[in-house]
């Protein structure tokens, strides 16, 4: 289960869409990185539904990296600004020839 929220900090999350072959997939093991402006990091992969979330993270700018690796590495990156109560949303998605 999630961790209780906790007011004074700031979640986020969304689905990492893989496409292979032309056809979307949601897999399970997709790595999700958020690196903190103070050059510190979370992680988290994605679960069987594609879906992956950060909780109870300080406000900032964070820049978001997915990586999904198979017979090539297949990445994407964003930045995303949270404020204290943010729930936000932010996805992603990942291109293979595999």
């Amino acid at each position: 289960p999630p961790p209780a929220v906790d007011p004074a900090l700031a979640s986020f999350g969304g689905l990492v869409t893989v496409v292979r072959e032309g056809r979307p997939q949601w897999l399970q093991g997709v790595d999700v990185y958020a690196y903190s402006p103070n050059g510190t990091y979370e992680h988290t992969q994605t679960i069987q539904d594609g879906s992956y979330h950060f909780y109870n993270l300080p406000t900032g700018t964070y820049t978001i990296y997915a990586i999904y690796q198979d017979d090539q590495v297949n990445a994407q990156t964003m930045t995303l600004v949270i404020e204290v109560g943010d729930r936000s949303d932010l996805h992603f998605i990942l291109f293979t020839s595999g």
